[in-house]
This record gives C-alpha cells, structure tokens and sequence, in this order.
C-alpha cells in the first residue's frame, strides 16, 4: 500500500525499466503465451487498437498490415476500411508484392470490383521476383496466385490470348500448384 510507505509492485517493476534494465525484457517477462482459441466476431474487434499499434510501431511490418485488413474486412465486415489499411501499408512498403496481391484480393472477392483488383494483382507479378529453390518457394506460391488471378480476370474480359499467357507463365513459376489446376479449369468453361 503506498500510504504506508511501501511502492506498489507496478511502480516498482517500471523502475526497474527506468534504471537501464531493457524495456523488452521486462514486457517478454511477464507476457506468456495464452491458449489459443478462435473469437467471436464481436470480439475481433478488440484485435484493432493492438494491430492499430502493431502497423504504427514498425510500418514495416506488412504482416500486421495485412492481418489487420483481414480482421476488418472478415471478421468485423468493414472491408473498405480494410482496403485503407492495406494502402497505408503499400505506401510505407511500395516493394511488397504479398500488400499488392491482398489489396487485388480484397478488391476482387469481398469488394467484388474487378477493376479496381486488376492493377494490384498487375502490380503484385511485378513486385513478385521469387529467389531460385527453397528460399524462393513462397514468392513462388505468391505469384502463381497471383497469375491465377490475372488469368480469370483476362478470360473474365473475353481475352483468352492473355488468360493462356498467364497459365503458360504460372506452369513455368511453380507446375503443381493448385492455381494452376485451377486456372486450366477456368480456361476450359
């Protein structure tokens, strides 16, 4: 009780922080790992203040980016918000291929604006520059998704001469892939 003299244990642990001990430290000391379980989409939007936070404190961070468009636009319904966030995140980070392919994502399946999709997912082919073998493996999977996505809208269009370039150029990128399977399928009805 600080009336009798005594600091309290929260004025004391801070500081602690304040004599020089690391500020991290003393955070990943005393947060542990909850059990993880799925939320309501009520409480979703608890989520926002901490990637609100999350984006603000390293705007490099395209992930928190990226998450934070998915908590809105799926879990609270608010996608264009979601689109702001991702823009937000895509102009700190104008080399990130994985922002530009959710913003054509987000345009296309929840926004369902194929217009405002297409350069995002023109932008993502570009930006999406895979390394050779296992350390590219993921950018490869990124721009046979996105290749994807370029084809449907191409046949979308009535262009099939670019809808069959992207199919030819995704079984190059990564032949087994789904999305490949997938946009043969597309091509064929």
């Amino acid at each position: 009780d600080p009336s009798h003299g005594e600091p309290c244990r929260e004025k004391a642990h801070g500081d602690e922080a304040a004599r020089g001990r690391d500020p991290w430290e003393w955070i990943n000391g005393r947060v542990h790992v909850q059990e993880h379980r799925h939320l309501r989409d009520d409480q979703a939007a608890e989520l926002l203040p901490w990637i609100w936070a999350a984006c603000r404190a390293s705007p490099q961070n395209v992930q928190a980016y990226q998450t934070g468009a998915y908590v809105l636009a799926r879990m609270t319904g608010h996608s264009e918000q979601g689109v702001r966030l991702l823009e937000e995140g895509y102009r700190r980070n104008p080399r990130d291929a994985g922002i530009a392919f959710s913003l054509g994502e987000m345009w296309l399946t929840r926004l369902h604006d194929a217009a405002r999709a297409e350069p995002w997912f023109a932008a993502a082919r570009s930006l999406c520059r895979p390394a050779e073998g296992a350390a590219g493996e993921s950018d490869r999977i990124l721009r046979v998704r996105t290749l994807f996505y370029l084809g449907y809208l191409a046949k979308q269009r009535g262009d099939l001469a670019r809808a069959r370039a992207c199919l030819a150029e995704a079984e190059t990128v990564f032949p087994g892939h789904a999305s490949v399977s997938d946009l043969k399928r597309v091509l064929q009805e």
